[in-house]
């Protein structure tokens, strides 16, 4: 019998602990827009972007090692992850029944030792909700983490919430 996914109220799904104001995601200003001349004006040049959702995996030192450490069930999950987190989502609901399936695991205390593995590792960690599991945005997000937490934008060394802050006592 297929594992079916339970009802899962995505409002309750908003605080992702690993979200914490210690997280930053660190950008650069993207530089001057390209234009193309067309006659006597200058149109922005168009770009071309991928269509294809991808899951970026961040290159973090202690993450990378960590895969040398972790059992090849941990590191298995941690694959299947990458490959199952809904586009801007940063929790994933795990289909234990395919993971198991899949990995050709045949036992539910293998599966339950590569799940505590990532979990102990920081890559998760539990939400309310069975199977479900906040993602570490950064280890690897799917979509734009700088659309995703805002507040957590550091351009030039400032935060978003710096900006407004200065942005605001000009207008003062």
């Amino acid at each position: 019998m297929p594992y079916i996914k339970p009802k899962i109220d995505e409002s309750k799904l908003i605080n992702n602990p690993f979200a914490n104001p210690k997280f930053r995601i660190h950008t650069r200003p993207s530089g001057a827009i390209q234009y193309e001349k067309h006659g006597d004006m200058l149109i922005p040049k168009e770009v071309n972007l991928e269509k294809e959702s991808n899951t970026k995996v961040y290159h973090l030192t202690n993450i990378r090692d960590l895969l040398f450490i972790m059992d090849s069930q941990g590191r298995d999950l941690f694959i299947w992850l990458i490959y199952t987190v809904t586009v801007g989502k940063d929790w994933v609901w795990i289909n234990k029944e395919l993971y198991m399936d899949k990995a050709k695991i045949k036992s539910y205390t293998t599966y339950r030792k590569a799940i505590d593995e990532i979990i102990t590792y920081g890559i998760v960690t539990p939400t309310m909700y069975a199977d479900t599991y906040w993602i570490n945005p950064a280890v690897f997000f799917c979509g734009s983490r700088v659309n995703k937490y805002p507040n957590n934008v550091v351009v030039d060394g400032k935060t978003n919430k710096d900006k407004e802050q200065e942005d605001n006592s000009l207008t003062e």
